[in-house]
């Protein structure tokens, strides 16, 4: 079967009110959770709840890192990454003024993202 895929992002760096890195469960890169804005948050939800089955992904530089599949509506206003980054990533996001959220942790993933994703982790 084939793939429907938007050209256009659903969300982009504006959407952005901060991020929270941590290792990933892969133990050699990071994830990360982008806190939306208040008008992201509400348009997440909006999508979440109607396309429901879709896989959400998160783009960086033009290069897929990773996805969600979106099984019920995402009230919080997180999306999560939870894999593929490098430290240069997070770099980045700091010089492009973004907040980091909390402190970087080495720890896993699942245990410390701050609002995991309501949708499951890729296998």
């Amino acid at each position: 079967t084939g793939y429907q895929v938007r050209t256009t992002p659903e969300f982009s760096q504006r959407d952005i009110d901060g991020f929270y890195p941590f290792l990933s469960e892969d133990g050699s890169t990071f994830g990360i959770s982008f806190r939306l804005t208040k008008t992201a948050r509400q348009r997440l939800q909006i999508l979440s709840t109607i396309a429901l089955g879709r896989r959400l992904f998160v783009v960086i530089n033009n290069k897929p890192m990773d996805f969600v599949l979106i099984d019920g509506p995402i009230t919080h206003g997180y999306l999560t990454c939870w894999k593929g980054l490098q430290q240069q990533h997070l770099e980045q996001f700091k010089k492009a003024g973004f907040k980091q959220l909390g402190k970087q942790s080495s720890s896993p993933a699942a245990k410390d993202a701050p609002h995991p994703a309501t949708s499951e982790l890729p296998q």
